[in-house]
């Protein structure tokens, strides 16, 4: 996801560039809190949605960096489906999707499934859902090193 150059961290809105799952780059988008944007989804034989065989196939190479070296498959699709099918409450997460910016870039502290998931379902995470820091990480890894776990 970029955050929108013209606006602050408060006003910022995360769109989906591509490319995602070894498509061809495509158009940023923007688009409102919750809306869904166009592009490439895996689904299954059911109509619901699936990951695709690594965490890195979902995200470009401008998003926030993970600092977990793993997350479960079965979470981020349950997300996903919700957040497909309008019945995932943001305002109901206890804790906010927490970047933490650095002079080394942005990572991922809190909500690494949630933010999967807004990938894989495609759909804008809210504003209102995302808490920036400064300073630093403890620890930070690449996307295409993240490990699906049950």
């Amino acid at each position: 996801m970029v955050r929108s150059p013209l606006t602050g961290p408060e006003e910022a809105c995360w769109v989906l560039p591509g490319p995602m799952l070894g498509a061809q780059p495509w158009p940023f988008t923007t688009g409102a809190p919750g809306e869904q944007v166009v592009g490439p989804v895996v689904w299954m034989a059911s109509g619901r949605l699936e990951a695709p065989q690594s965490p890195g196939d979902l995200v470009h190479s401008t998003d926030p960096r993970p600092t977990q070296p793993s997350v479960s498959k079965s979470d981020v699709e349950r997300y996903a489906n919700d957040m497909k099918g309008g019945n995932f409450d943001w305002s109901n997460m206890d804790d906010k999707i927490i970047i933490v910016q650095t002079s080394q870039g942005n990572y991922i502290v809190e909500g690494h499934h949630r933010f999967l998931a807004s990938k894989l379902s495609r759909i804008i995470i809210p504003n209102s859902s995302i808490q920036y820091r400064q300073g630093t990480v403890p620890a930070a890894f690449e996307w295409h090193n993240v490990q699906w776990i049950p």
